[in-house]
C-alpha cells in the first residue's frame, strides 16, 4: 500500500498541538506539528468473528517478528500461521501486509518490529508517552487504545510507563478511543524533534468494553460479545450496535503492535509501553543503517529524502561561499575597537586562528585586542568569585567553604579571609558540585592563566583594590547560575559579618527559613511544591532588598576602592542567586517548563547587575567610554534565541539570548539593532570527536566518542561546508562532488546576518545538543531538536571534529560528594581509563563548546 491509496482512509483525526484537523492521512505524521492520528476504518469481517479467532487463540498468546517494510508479506503470514485458514486469517495477513509497509513508507525504515497478541488484562493503565519515533496500534478485537489531545496534558507528571499521570490527572472526557479495527499512529519521544511531545495514550480498560461505547467507522464498534467464562461456558448472544452486554467476563483483545524495534530483549507485555521500563532508541544494525539508505523506489517518502539530500547540499555550498575564511592576524597594534559589539567580534573571528580555534580562544582574542572586561560563565556566583580574586590580584573572598553550606546549624562560615591563590588550579577548587569537570578543567585553567597574565601588563603597577583606572581595564570572571542556594547566602552573610552587623543579623533571620529542610535544596521543593509546605519566597524577597539598601548606603558614604566595590557585587549577587534558587527549587517538581524560564531570566538578572557594576567602574575611572563589552560561556541551548527551535515553539521555553535580543537588540541583520550595546549570539558546533560526559546525572564522567551527525542535521550540513563531503544517493557522507571541493577545513566560522546565507538556511533542522550528560545509544531522542538556525544564533562557529577536556586531578581530601560523580572517591583517571590528553601547554585541542557546557535539559534536574 502506498502513500497514494492511504488518503483514502476515511475519518482520520489528528491530534497535535493547537488544533484537530479532519480529515487527513498517516503521511500526515511527517508534519512537525502532528504528533498523532486516530484512524477509522470499516472492516471487512465482522468483530465477532475477530473475537471468535482471539478466544481460540487464548489470552497470553503471541508472537513477535523482525519484518521487512520492502516485503512485509512473510512476515504477516508467520504472525497469522496459527490462525484457522479462512477469511479472518487471510484478511489479518493482507492488513498486516499494508500496515507494515505503510509504517516503512511513513518512516522510511527498512524493517519494523511487528507483533500480534491476545490481551485477557490491562497492562498499561496510565496515560504515557512512548520512546519510539513511531508506533503503529490496531486492536482487531476488543475496545481500542485511548489517546488524549495535547491541549489537555500536564506532561510534568508523565514520568514514563506505569509511573505516567494517573487517570484521574487526566479528565476521561478528553481521551478518544479507537474503535474495533481502527489504527491509532503514535508519534514518541524518539521522532526527530518530538523529544518531550510524545503522543499521550493508555490501553483501554478491559473490564468496561469499550469504555463508553466507543464506535468505529462503521459503527460496530460498541457492540460487545462476551462469554460467561473463558474455560468453558458459552458465549452471549451478539448484540446489535449501541446495544449493552450480556455477559460479565471482559473481552479478550487481539491487538497488533508496529513499531521501530526499541526494547526489542525487554519489552514483551501490553501495547509496547513496556510499563515503567526505560526504552530509549537502541539502534541495532539495521536502524542504524535504515537513516542513510533511503530505498530506490518512486515513492514520496524516497523522493523527499533525495530532495532533502539535495537542498542540504546546496545550503552547505552556500555556508562554504560566505563563511569568514581565515585571515592574517592584525599587528599588536590594533586600532581602537569599533563601536559597535557585533563589529567587534566579527573582526575577532577573522584572524587566522589554528583549526583547532574554540571558545577560550575567541575570548583571548576579545578582551587582548577588543577590550572585553568580563567573562560571564553558566557556573555557580560563589565559585567563580575565587577565580575573579585570583585574575584581578585581589584577596580571596572571606568564608568560604568547600562545597558545603549553611548546613545543619544554619550558621555560615566565619569571616577571615584564607590565603590567595598561587594558581590558577587552586583558584578553580571551589567547584565542587556536580559536574566538576566543567570548570575544573585543563583548558579553563589554562584561560584563567593567561587571564591573570593578561591583567597583570594592563596598567602595570596598579593594584586592582585601589586603581579605579587598572580595575576599568583588566578582566573579571563572574559566575551566573542560581544553583548555589546555601552557598550563596553563606557569601552573603559573611559579607556582611563584616561590614555591617546589623544588616547580617536581619538578612541571617530571613534566611533561617531554610534551617528546616536541611542542606539539600531539593528537599525544599519538594516540601513546598508536593507536600504544601511554607515557602521563603517572601523572607528571601525582604533579605535581597535589605543588601541592596545597606550597599547602596554604603555606596553612598564612597566608603571604599574598586576592592570594595567587587566585594559588594559579590554580595548582591549571592543574594540575587539566594532570590532566584528559592523560586526555581520551588517550583521544580510541579513546573518543569517554569524552571527553565526561571533560571534563564536568572541569567539576566545577574548579567545586568554585572553590568551595572562594570559601567560605575568606568564612570569612577573616567574612562572615555562607560560601556562595558561582556563575554557570556554558556550552552547553545542558553545563549540561542528559543523561539528559533522547539524549546520555544513547542514547550514555551524562553532563552537568555532571546532575552539578550530583547534587552540589547540583536546585532545587525533584520531587527536593524546594529549599533551601541546590541547582543551577538554565537553558536558552536561539531561533527565527531570526543566529550568528556557522564552516563547521567551525578555519575562519574568519561571520554566518549562523539557520533558523527547526522544526515539532515545543522551539524551534519556544517559537515559537508568544512569539505566532509557529500550526501550520495545512499544519504551518506561521501567523499567529492560540489561539496567536497577544496581543502576540508578543521573549523570556520559563518554570518548568519548574511542574507543570501539567511535565506538559504530558513527551513528548521535537527540541531544537536551534548552536555555533561551523553546518551550515543539515544542520540537522536536525547540529545537533538528542531531549529531555524539563521534566526538562533548571528554567528556559528564550527569546529569538525573534537577532543574531550581533561579534568583537573582532585585536591587533597577531596573525593566525598558528587562532584567527579557518583559517591567515594573520583576515579583514578577522570577518564576512567583511556589515554591521557598529552597536548603541550599552548596548544589548544580541536573541540566545541558543547562538550564543556552542562546538559540541564530540560529542567536541570
Amino acid at each position: 500500500m502506498g502513500l497514494a491509496q492511504l488518503q483514502h482512509w476515511a475519518r482520520a483525526q489528528l491530534l497535535h498541538d493547537r488544533v484537530r484537523v479532519s480529515p487527513g492521512p498517516p503521511s500526515d505524521l511527517l508534519r512537525p506539528d502532528v504528533n498523532a492520528v486516530l484512524q477509522r476504518r470499516c472492516s471487512p469481517v465482522h468483530p465477532r468473528r475477530l473475537r471468535q479467532a482471539a478466544e481460540e487463540l487464548g489470552e497470553g498468546w503471541g508472537r513477535r517478528v523482525l519484518a521487512s517494510t520492502r516485503d512485509p508479506r512473510s512476515a504477516a503470514q508467520a504472525l497469522t500461521s496459527e490462525l484457522r485458514p479462512g477469511e479472518v486469517r487471510e484478511w489479518l495477513e493482507d492488513d498486516i501486509t499494508d500496515l507494515v509497509g505503510a509504517y516503512g513508507q511513513i518512516t522510511g525504515l527498512p524493517s519494523a518490529s511487528a507483533k500480534l497478541q491476545v490481551l485477557g488484562d490491562t497492562p498499561c493503565p496510565r496515560f504515557h508517552a512512548d520512546h519510539v519515533r513511531l508506533r503503529a496500534l490496531v486492536s482487531y478485537a476488543g475496545p481500542g487504545t485511548l489517546v488524549v489531545d495535547n491541549r489537555h496534558v500536564k506532561r510534568r507528571w508523565l514520568w514514563g510507563g506505569s509511573g505516567g499521570v494517573a487517570v484521574a490527572e487526566v479528565a476521561e472526557s478528553a481521551a478518544q478511543q479507537a474503535g474495533e479495527g481502527d489504527v491509532v499512529w503514535l508519534k514518541g519521544h524518539g521522532a526527530a524533534g518530538n523529544y518531550g511531545m510524545g503522543a499521550v495514550h493508555r490501553s483501554p480498560w478491559l473490564g468496561q468494553g469499550a469504555e463508553g461505547g466507543a464506535e468505529g467507522a462503521c459503527g460496530v464498534g460498541a457492540e460487545v460479545e462476551v462469554g460467561a467464562g473463558r474455560e468453558g461456558g458459552g458465549r452471549g448472544r451478539a448484540a446489535t450496535a449501541g446495544a449493552t452486554a450480556v455477559a460479565s467476563a471482559p473481552p479478550l483483545r487481539l491487538l497488533l503492535t508496529v513499531d521501530d524495534v526499541v526494547g526489542w530483549a525487554e519489552e514483551e507485555g501490553g501495547e509496547g509501553c513496556g510499563c515503567g521500563k526505560d526504552h530509549s532508541h537502541r539502534p541495532d544494525e539495521s536502524l542504524q543503517g535504515a537513516a542513510a539508505a533511503p530505498r530506490p523506489m518512486s515513492l514520496p517518502a524516497a523522493a523527499a529524502r533525495r530532495a532533502a539530500a539535495e537542498a542540504e547540499v546546496a545550503a552547505a555550498e552556500a555556508v562554504r561561499s560566505c563563511r569568514l575564511l581565515p585571515a592574517p592576524p592584525p599587528p599588536p597594534s590594533a586600532p581602537v575597537p569599533s563601536p559597535s559589539p557585533a563589529a567587534r567580534l566579527a573582526e575577532a573571528l577573522l584572524p587566522r586562528i589554528p583549526p583547532c580555534a574554540r571558545r577560550s580562544e575567541l575570548t583571548r582574542l576579545l578582551i587582548a585586542r577588543r577590550g572585553f572586561t568580563a567573562v560571564l560563565a553558566e557556573a555557580d556566583a560563589p565559585d567563580a568569585a575565587r577565580v575573579n580574586a585570583f585574575v584581578r590580584g585581589l584577596p580571596r573572598p572571606r568564608g568560604r567553604r568547600g562545597g558545603g553550606g549553611r548546613g545543619e546549624g544554619g550558621k555560615a562560615g566565619g569571616g577571615e579571609r584564607p590565603p590567595p591563590d598561587a594558581t590558577a588550579a587552586q583558584a578553580l577548587g571551589d567547584f565542587h558540585r556536580f559536574p566538576r569537570w566543567m570548570w575544573r578543567n585543563a583548558e579553563v585553567e589554562r584561560f584563567v592563566a593567561w587571564l591573570r597574565g593578561h591583567n597583570a601588563g594592563v596598567c602595570p603597577g596598579e593594584d586592582s583594590a585601589t586603581s579605579p583606572r587598572a580595575a576599568a581595564r583588566r578582566c573579571g570572571f563572574y559566575g551566573l547560575d542560581l544553583y548555589s542556594l546555601h552557598g550563596s547566602a553563606e557569601a552573603v552573610l559573611s559579607y556582611l559579618r563584616e561590614s555591617d552587623p546589623e544588616a547580617a543579623r536581619a538578612v541571617e533571620a530571613r534566611y533561617r527559613c531554610f534551617d528546616k529542610y536541611g542542606a539539600d535544596a531539593q528537599s525544599y521543593g519538594l516540601a513546598t511544591s508536593l507536600f504544601n509546605r511554607a515557602s521563603c519566597e517572601e523572607a528571601v524577597g525582604r533579605a535581597l532588598a535589605e543588601v541592596r539598601r545597606r550597599l547602596a548606603e554604603a555606596g553612598e558614604r564612597a566608603e571604599g576602592g574598586p576592592g570594595w566595590a567587587e566585594d559588594a557585587l559579590a554580595a548582591e549577587a549571592n543574594a540575587i542567586v539566594v532570590a532566584g534558587a528559592e523560586a526555581y527549587y520551588r517550583n521544580m517538581f510541579t513546573r518543569e517548563e517554569a524552571t527553565w524560564n526561571l533560571r534563564d531570566a536568572h541569567f539576566l538578572a545577574a548579567a545586568g547587575a554585572v553590568e551595572r557594576h562594570l559601567r560605575r567602574g568606568r564612570e569612577a575611572a573616567g574612562e572615555a567610554d562607560t560601556r562595558p563589552r561582556m563575554v557570556v560561556w554558556a550552552h547553545n541551548s542558553h545563549l540561542g534565541d528559543a523561539r528559533a527551535t522547539a524549546m520555544g515553539w513547542r514547550r514555551g521555553e524562553l532563552s537568555l539570548g532571546q532575552l539578550l535580543r530583547g534587552a540589547y537588540g540583536r546585532a545587525g541583520g533584520w531587527s536593524g539593532a546594529e549599533g551601541e550595546g546590541a547582543a551577538l549570539l554565537v553558536g558552536f558546533s561539531t561533527h565527531s570527536g570526543t566529550v568528556t560526559a557522564a552516563d547521567d546525572w551525578g555519575e562519574p564522567c568519561r571520554r566518549k566518542a562523539v557520533r558523527p551527525s547526522r544526515p539532515g542535521s545543522w551539524e551534519h550540513l556544517m559537515h559537508l561546508a568544512a569539505g566532509g563531503g557529500v550526501v550520495g544517493a545512499e544519504g551518506g557522507a561521501e567523499g567529492g562532488g560540489p561539496g567536497a571541493r577544496g581543502r576540508r577545513e578543521g573549523w570556520f566560522a559563518v554570518d548568519l546576518r548574511e542574507p543570501r546565507l539567511a535565506e538559504a538556511l530558513q527551513a528548521p533542522r535537527l540541531e544537536r545538543a551534548i552536555g555533561v550528560v551523553y546518551r550515543p545509544d539515544s542520540e537522536l531522542s536525547s540529545h537533538y531538536f528542531g531549529a531555524r538556525l539563521a534566526e538562533q544564533f548571528d554567528l556559528y562557529v564550527h569546529v569538525d571534529h573534537t577532543r574531550a577536556v581533561r579534568p583537573l586531578a582532585p585536591h587533597e581530601g577531596e573525593g566525598e560528594g558528587e562532584g567527579w560523580g557518583g559517591r567515594g572517591p573520583p576515579p583514578a583517571s577522570p577518564w576512567e581509563g583511556g589515554e591521557e590528553d598529552e597536548e603541550a601547554e599552548g596548544a589548544w585541542a580541536a573541540g566545541v563548546t558543547e562538550g564543556d557546557m552542562p546538559d540541564l535539559w530540560p529542567s536541570g534536574v
